[in-house]
């Protein structure tokens, strides 16, 4: 399972998230860390290339015996954690119910410490709860769902009891897709997005601005900017004997006005993952 919204997607880069939304929603309780076997420790570091120069930052999520992430320590500087996040489950549904923040060194702090998940009886969000470190509630998001389980329209209250905004949501599951509609709190639109209802599916769906490999990982992606500029990623990867990648490169590619592709490695990321017996390394 993918560690909920907060690795949420080297896709689309040109979708902003800032907190609960409609879009983490969709992908909160989507297994996407492994394609077979089960494991009980993966260890990622990853080298990113920018203009300040390399960064290096690892993380290293420990499994329950279910397959389910149970704690992530994220690290800024080599040998310094600055995170950690505790996870817990309904392990029958497999559905996320809380998270825990401890931080120590944090890049970005964050006052929403611990947060609740409540379902309907499937497994789709109806309610989500963010408290403090001294357990005082900060904000609350309510939501309502479609019959297919998909949500149709979420409000976040921050503090509680006072709106701050919602969205809703129109759905095409044949394409895998779904229309976002963000409203202020007086009920203006303030921005409209197109989303994939499913990340772990989308390689079968055809949508030409994404191409996947035959393990349905991503190896190319594009998005033309309001400039008309068109902007891709290239993604490389090196599998172990499970199918599972253990090295992933992106690349940005850009043309210039002649034409000319330039292309720039952007980060580097390699996995050590260790599986539970019987599935061999």
């Amino acid at each position: 399972m993918s560690r909920p919204a907060v690795l949420l997607c080297l896709l689309i880069f040109a979708t902003g998230v800032s907190g609960q939304s409609i879009y983490t929603t969709l992908h909160l309780n989507e297994e996407r860390d492994l394609h077979s076997g089960s494991a009980y420790k993966i260890i990622k570091k990853t080298v990113h290339y920018g203009s300040p120069g390399k960064q290096a930052t690892k993380e290293v999520t420990e499994y329950d015996r279910h397959g389910l992430p149970s704690a992530t320590w994220f690290y800024n500087v080599p040998g310094k954690v600055s995170s950690i996040y505790r996870f817990s489950y309904d392990t029958v549904k497999r559905v996320l119910l809380e998270t825990r923040i401890a931080e120590y060194e944090p890049k970005f702090p964050v006052k929403k410490v611990r947060t609740e998940y409540h379902y309907d009886n499937s497994r789709s969000p109806v309610l989500i709860c963010y408290y403090d470190s001294s357990n005082v509630p900060l904000s609350e998001v309510r939501l309502s769902n479609n019959n297919l389980g998909l949500p149709e329209e979420l409000r976040l209250f921050e503090p509680v009891g006072s709106m701050m905004g919602l969205e809703k949501a129109t759905y095409l599951p044949e394409e895998n897709k779904a229309v976002v509609f963000v409203h202020n709190a007086a009920g203006t639109m303030m921005s409209k997005d197109t989303l994939k209802i499913s990340f772990r599916d989308a390689h079968r769906f055809h949508d030409p601005a994404f191409r996947y490999n035959s393990k349905g990982d991503i190896i190319y992606a594009a998005a033309t900017w309001p400039d008309g500029s068109l902007h891709e990623k290239e993604f490389h990867y090196t599998y172990d004997k499970n199918g599972n990648w253990t090295e992933q490169k992106i690349y940005d590619a850009t043309y210039s006005a002649a034409g000319k592709k330039n292309k720039r490695l952007r980060s580097i990321s390699r996995r050590e993952i260790y599986y539970r017996s019987p599935s061999p390394r």
